[in-house]
C-alpha cells in the first residue's frame, strides 16, 4: 500500500468518556488519505473495545506493554507514522468539517512550512461552546509570544513528518509540554511555524481535561524552563 498523505497520532490513557466523538470527527473528515495511528498506554476502561468497535483498516492500534505517559506514547507514534504530514488529536478533541483537508492544501503551496496551526473553539463537558481560543498567525508574532507561552495549540497543528523526525521528534524529558518545547526548538532553528486564522478544532477546556490538566505545578516549571532557555 502506498504511504499515506498524513499520519494522525492520539496517545490515549482511559479516554473512553469522550473518545468515541474524536474518533467519529476523523473519520468523517472529507480528507480520506491518512493513517490514524492510536497508542493506548495501558488504558483499563472501554477505550480498548471503542477502538476495536471501528472496522476501519486506517486506524492502527498499538498497545504499551507499561504505562509510559504521553510524551513517549506520542514518539512511539512518529516513529510509526507513515505519512509525509503529521496531525494531532487527544481522546477529548473533535475535529471540525473540512480541518484536514484545508491545512493539507495550505502546506502543499506554502512549501517553507513547518507546523501549521489554527484557533480552536472551546467546549465544556458536553461539547457545548464556552469559547473561542485565537493564537497569533504571523510568524513574527508566534516568536514574539513564545517568550510567554505556547503559541500552537498542539492538537489543531499539522507537522512536516521529515523536519519533526530530524530534529528529535518530542523531547522525552518533558512530560507535559513536550509541544512547546518543540515549537521553541524549531523557530530557534528558523523554521517557519504558522497558524491559521480560523477554527479547525474543537478542545474541551474543564478541570480534569487534557489540556488543563497539570497546567499549572508541573507542567507551569516546564514551561518556565522552555521560555529561560
Amino acid at each position: 500500500m502506498p504511504a499515506p498523505q498524513i499520519s494522525i497520532i492520539m496517545a490515549v490513557f482511559n479516554g473512553g468518556k469522550y473518545l468515541r466523538l474524536a474518533i467519529d470527527s476523523v473519520i468523517q473528515q472529507s480528507f480520506t488519505d491518512y493513517e490514524f495511528i492510536i497508542i493506548d498506554d495501558c488504558s483499563t476502561d472501554s477505550t480498548p473495545d471503542i477502538i476495536f468497535s471501528y472496522r476501519d483498516s486506517k486506524i492502527k492500534y498499538i498497545r504499551n506493554r507499561v504505562n509510559l505517559g504521553q510524551t513517549p506514547s506520542l514518539n512511539i507514534g512518529l516513529k510509526l507514522a507513515k505519512g509525509r504530514y503529521i496531525a494531532r488529536i487527544d481522546a477529548d478533541d473533535i475535529y471540525l468539517p473540512g480541518k484536514l483537508q484545508k491545512q493539507f492544501n495550505f502546506m502543499e503551496k506554502n512549501n517553507n512550512v513547518v507546523v501549521c496551526g489554527t484557533n480552536g473553539l472551546k467546549i465544556d463537558t458536553n461539547a457545548e461552546i464556552i469559547g473561542t481560543f485565537r493564537v497569533p498567525h504571523r510568524s513574527k508574532d508566534i516568536f514574539f509570544n513564545i517568550f510567554f507561552g505556547s503559541p500552537l495549540i498542539h492538537v489543531s497543528v499539522i507537522m512536516r513528518r521529515s523536519i519533526i523526525i530530524e530534529n528529535g521528534g518530542y523531547d522525552e524529558k518533558f512530560p507535559y509540554c513536550a509541544d512547546f518545547a518543540l515549537w521553541s526548538k524549531l523557530i530557534k532553528k528558523k523554521y517557519t511555524v504558522v497558524n491559521l486564522p480560523v477554527a479547525l478544532i474543537k478542545f474541551r477546556a474543564f478541570e480534569g481535561s487534557l489540556g488543563v490538566v497539570n497546567k499549572f505545578g508541573p507542567s507551569g516549571k516546564e514551561a518556565t524552563n522552555i521560555i529561560y532557555s
